[in-house]
């Protein structure tokens, strides 16, 4: 159980997505959000339903391999997906391979 002492901030970042045209503005919020005066546990992403997970975490990795400063204070830790379950087989058995 935490303790009700605790702080919530929420960030929205608007008319994109951040798998790739808000990739840039994904990276410097969350390096606002770390840096900021308040210290940070964790940050939790939520996107849209049409971002893809793979492309979130690509744009990590590249911005790990540019070297930007944010990178040692913040790691990409876990990913969650949601899917919509009666249709998940049917959609991932009809993909392009």
């Amino acid at each position: 159980t935490r303790d009700a002492d605790y702080e919530v901030t929420v960030v929205e970042l608007k008319n994109g997505c951040v798998c790739c045209s808000l990739s840039r503005d994904f990276i410097a919020t969350i390096d606002t959000i770390v840096r900021g005066d308040t210290p940070v546990d964790a940050v939790v992403v939520e996107c849209s339903g049409v971002s893809e997970p793979e492309s979130i975490i690509e744009n990590w990795r590249q911005a790990v391999a540019a070297g930007l400063p944010l990178m040692s204070l913040a790691t990409l830790d876990t990913m969650v997906t949601v899917v919509d379950a009666g249709r998940f087989l049917q959609e991932y058995e009809s993909r392009e391979r």
